[in-house]
């Protein structure tokens, strides 16, 4: 079966390599039906895009920053209204990506220099200034670059991601409580409902230790529409637990390949990662077309 949605991308409006429209090219050569772009607290992407470039739907979507547990997580919204988030946005703790990454630099600097480890007293000024785009590799860089982090330096594991090992992780001595840089759970579902759209629970397995303990308290507690069943580095039997949980709560399914272009190589739009995404039309369908804001 040949994948035509992709329902998590990001563009250079966040984290992401590609221009929106970039991205919608690609996308019509990929012959996607269905795409959405969910940039990090961001919708700027939709005000920058041609839409003769791409022939398929396009779900107004978005990637915000919340916390459970202690844990930094992220849930995606759909099908808004574009002028209602972007307000909504604004009225968050920080209006951009810079802002937003210079405070959760602040609670690393104070956080880490509590635990002993060394960083340079430049240390947010460094990161404005250096060539690298995301926040986690520069932080583990910091901490490398010190022979007096050795320590800290060995609990950090090779060829893994350090926001998801690390710095996300209770149980890590390099772990950083964010939650207060971000809005809370209820007040980032609010915001996406009062903006017209649904609200889907995304790489639920990234948070490891803590995923199955996270999933269940978001469904338990809170107003949610879609699991991402589907995603580039699921195992079949990842996908099928999670598609027996939307049953067992009746939540729709998703899926997307969570795309940031060059900077993640191994993931590819709508293919995921080896050409393992096989996201089913029917039931994304299901629920796509009972949307007030497609493009």
């Amino acid at each position: 079966m040949e994948n035509t949605i992709d329902l998590h991308t990001h563009t250079i409006k966040s984290d992401g390599t590609f221009t929106p429209n970039e991205l919608l090219t690609l996308a019509e050569h990929e012959k996607l039906s269905i795409l959405s772009i969910t940039d990090h607290e961001s919708v700027d992407a939709y005000y920058d895009i041609n839409r003769d470039l791409f022939s398929g739907k396009i779900i107004p979507g978005i990637e915000l920053r919340t916390s459970c547990f202690g844990v930094a997580i992220e849930l995606l919204g759909y099908g808004f209204d574009i002028d209602k988030m972007k307000k909504t946005i604004q009225q968050y703790h920080y209006k951009n990506t810079e802002e937003l990454d210079n405070y959760m630099l602040h609670l690393a600097y104070e956080q880490y220099s509590k635990k002993g480890v060394k960083l340079t007293p430049n240390f947010i000024e460094d990161f404005n200034n250096s060539v690298s785009p995301r926040l986690s590799k520069y932080i583990k860089s910091s901490i490398q670059q010190f022979p007096e982090n050795e320590e800290f330096s060995k609990s950090i594991p090779e060829g893994k991601s350090f926001f998801r090992t690390c710095m996300t992780n209770p149980n890590h001595p390099l772990f950083l409580d964010l939650s207060p840089a971000f809005p809370t759970v209820k007040e980032l579902i609010n915001a996406i409902k009062e903006a017209g759209g649904i609200v889907s629970i995304p790489h639920i397995f990234q948070y490891k230790d803590y995923s199955e303990k996270i999933l269940f308290h978001l469904l338990d507690n809170y107003d949610i529409d879609l699991i991402e069943c589907y995603y580039s580095s699921f195992t079949p039997e990842q996908t099928a637990f999670l598609i027996e949980v939307c049953k067992k709560y009746n939540k729709h399914i998703s899926g997307g390949s969570d795309f940031h272009g060059i900077v993640r190589p191994s993931v590819e739009l709508g293919k995921g990662t080896d050409n393992n995404l096989r996201i089913p039309k029917e039931q994304i369908e299901v629920w796509v077309n009972t949307l007030n804001n497609i493009l």
